[in-house]
């Protein structure tokens, strides 16, 4: 995966965290993990079936939780997709959603292991 891909700087999910308190943070950070982890899997299975709507929806959760966590270059290639997709499922416009379901596969892991999740 290409390194823009993989900064992440999760100052802002932390101040809001920090403001949620412990008990209202580990649920926070649970939510976003399994709705990362779940929008990844799901925009994988999508793309495998070629289901145009259902890819539709899991860039649609994407482009927030990629927002919501703190992936600035997530968040763009979600934005992106979302803007491309309306055109079809081109030959580029699908290995820009694979990137982005790595990539989103990617963030759930690093949620996890550096928030707690």
């Amino acid at each position: 995966m290409p390194d823009s891909l993989t900064r992440w700087d999760p100052t802002g999910l932390r101040r809001v965290l920090a403001m949620a308190g412990p008990a209202d943070a580990a649920l926070i950070l649970h939510h976003l993990n399994d709705d990362l982890a779940t929008a990844a899997r799901a925009l994988d299975t999508a793309l495998a079936q070629d289901n145009l709507e259902a890819i539709r929806r899991s860039i649609h959760a994407l482009v927030a939780l990629c927002g919501t966590a703190g992936a600035a270059c997530l968040h763009q290639k979600a934005c992106d997709l979302r803007d491309q997709i309306d055109a079809g499922l081109s030959a580029d416009t699908r290995i820009l959603a694979r990137s982005l379901q790595t990539g989103a596969a990617w963030l759930a892991e690093r949620v996890a292991t550096e928030l707690g999740a």
